[in-house]
């Protein structure tokens, strides 16, 4: 009997030691299933953003979108994906996106959910997609007389490698951190090899610098700009004149003169002048109402329009005032984009200061105190140049753009740059730009003509570019999260 009992007890150890081992091999198979559907999760999540970042412009509209060859079978597995907008982006000046990825394995599913948002170029302090004309035979270099107060970024294009004179460095010149799509950078003596060395050059020390980075693309066209200062994507006018509507900003045709007023905290005045005929747009953001004034009459249009200004010619002289923002329980920007056709190659000169009425304060978080009330400016052509007579020092506040991909001729310089008398050029927003164009001439660390550089980057250009800026066709990811 104990000899029955003992084999009876082995029977029923070895039983559940069998079923135990079939528990176990079990879990880890669905173990192993959920990682291998998880896996599949996030594939579809980089299918989706492919999908997202290969689209002309940022999807409208807020239904959810299922794009061709959004689902994959991969293995024993497979993937779908989702593209959600975010309800808030017909009002939103940079679109969010939910991106959803299912991946399932043998009825075991794993869910991700990303959220992106657009990227704007006023992300960059400093961005140029070749650092200069003639890269083999004109270097323009960043030296001790340079400061970079925000992230900078380069595609180095035609071989135009970014140089950086670190003979005698006083202080750091890049304060953020720095990109660029080319392979190396031309050092003036020795590149630096310790981490002392690069600290000596960039604040945040080697791990600033990243080479070989993917390239940015700048816009080929201004199709969403001129859309958005006409109100619609039909029947843009061709006579010349400055056109006002209901649904759209400022939008004029043939050549200008634009010059800018703040009156009052809160009302913008714009007096646009083509030959002898000057038009004056009044925007009073207290009582949301645009008035237009002509030698025709006055019209009034309730509410405050775009804040898109597009000119289809050149804009010749550009100087004035922003007007403050509003704050309190119901906020109005202050903002506007001003635009000279940059896809048909159309120049904007600055001819005397451009200036918030409220200056920004850049040693602040970006939306507390002054910060709030200083308006948001965009300035934004092929060629946008510092005029020769507009003094020998001269501020802009605002985000700067010049040049588009399609053309070669685009970029950000000083007229008379060899010969004006030596000044201070102060740029408060940020510099984006086609070509590096020069703005002055150097002997050593002593100015001989033209323009000292005196730049700072605006952080609100990031989170709150002005209103139909340009975007860079990149992402940036809000969130992640399994669900």
């Amino acid at each position: 009997m104990i000899g029955m009992s003992s084999l009876f007890g082995c029977m029923v150890i070895g039983i559940s030691v069998v079923g135990l081992q079939a528990s176990e091999t079990y879990k880890a198979q669905r173990v192993r299933r959920q990682a291998q559907a998880f896996a599949l999760a996030e594939s579809g999540i980089e299918c989706a953003q492919r999908w997202l970042t290969t689209q002309a412009s940022p999807p409208s509209g807020t239904v959810t979108i299922i794009p061709q060859n959004s689902t994959a079978e991969l293995g024993s597995g497979s993937f779908s994906f989702s593209v959600i907008p975010d309800p808030s982006n017909p009002s939103r000046q940079l679109k969010i996106y939910t991106l959803r990825s299912t991946g399932t394995v043998d009825g075991i599913s794993q869910n991700v959910d990303v959220r992106m948002r657009s990227q704007s170029f006023g992300r960059f302090a400093y961005f140029s997609d070749q650092e200069s004309a003639n890269p083999m035979t004109l270097k323009i270099w960043f030296g001790r007389r340079d400061k970079i107060r925000g992230p900078f970024f380069t595609n180095n294009s035609n071989s135009s490698f970014t140089n950086i004179d670190n003979s005698n460095p006083a202080n750091p010149i890049f304060d953020s951190s720095v990109d660029m799509n080319g392979p190396s950078i031309n050092y003036m003596t020795t590149k630096p090899s310790t981490d002392a060395d690069f600290l000596k050059l960039f604040t945040l020390g080697r791990s600033a610098v990243k080479l070989a980075v993917d390239r940015i693309e700048l816009p080929t066209t201004t199709t969403i700009q001129a859309n958005a200062a006409w109100g619609s994507t039909a029947g843009h006018p061709t006579t010349t004149g400055v056109y006002v509507r209901a649904a759209g900003g400022i939008y004029v045709t043939g050549d200008a003169s634009i010059e800018l007023q703040a009156p009052s905290a809160n009302v913008q005045v714009l007096r646009i002048t083509q030959g002898s005929k000057t038009t004056v747009v009044q925007i009073d953001l207290q009582n949301n109402l645009r008035t237009v004034t002509d030698e025709s009459g006055t019209t009034n249009h309730a509410g405050l329009g775009t804040g898109v200004v597009f000119v289809t010619g050149d804009i010749t002289s550009i100087k004035g005032k922003m007007a403050d923002s509003i704050v309190g329980a119901n906020p109005v920007k202050s903002a506007m984009t001003i635009v000279a056709d940059a896809a048909a190659g159309r120049t904007m000169t600055v001819t005397g200061n451009i200036e918030y009425r409220t200056p920004n304060n850049t040693s602040i978080a970006p939306d507390t105190g002054v910060n709030l009330v200083a308006g948001i400016l965009g300035l934004y052509a092929n060629r946008i140049r510092i005029g020769a007579n507009a003094g020998a020092n001269v501020r802009v506040d605002g985000i700067v753009m010049a040049g588009t991909q399609n053309r070669t001729d685009g970029g950000f310089g000083a007229d008379a740059h060899t010969t004006r008398s030596v000044g201070t050029l102060t740029l408060n927003g940020g510099l984006i730009q086609k070509v590096r164009a020069p703005v002055g001439t150097f002997s050593g660390n002593s100015a001989v003509s033209g323009f000292d550089k005196d730049y700072y980057y605006d952080e609100r250009m990031m989170d709150t570019p002005p209103p139909f800026f340009p975007t860079t066709g990149k992402y940036d990811m809000l969130s992640w999260k399994q669900i």
